[in-house]
């Protein structure tokens, strides 16, 4: 007989199916043993795991949606600092904004600048903090 190919087509058929590779005899005997309480059972469980499941990807998304706020917050406060810094900087700046030449106060020439004021303060006799030298200390 078909008992072990029947039972290993049990697995993988539905219930219609399955009755409907039955001899007539036994499709009878099916259509009259019939559960449909059965039948709504399952399909009630299924319903309930689908909508736990849903439940459970709703609240991952919540979960993604807060994150995603805190970090823009975040975001946009550091962009409120950061405007707040840059204000403050080029409006309290008494520096004049780098144009390319050679001033004094373009900050790319300081140093150059700072260099020649001593060389020129020390050619002037006047030592490193601006006091003049005394004779002794001279060459």
């Amino acid at each position: 007989m078909t008992t072990s190919s029947t039972s290993e087509t049990t697995r993988s058929l539905t219930r219609s199916e399955y009755v409907s590779t039955l001899p007539p005899w036994r499709r009878l005997l099916a259509m009259v043993n019939r559960r449909p309480v059965y039948d709504i059972e399952q399909e009630t469980e299924q319903l309930r795991i689908e909508s736990l499941e849903s439940e459970k990807r709703l609240l991952e998304n919540k979960k993604q949606l807060r994150e995603s706020e805190k970090r823009l917050k975040l975001l946009q406060e550091g962009n409120a600092r950061i405007a707040r810094f840059e204000q403050e900087l080029f409006s309290s700046s008494n520096q004049a904004p780098f144009t390319g030449d050679s001033s004094p106060t373009s900050p790319t020439n300081w140093h150059a600048h700072r260099k020649a004021s001593r060389r020129a303060e020390q050619s002037a006799g006047a030592g490193p903090c601006g006091y003049e030298r005394s004779p002794a200390s001279l060459p």
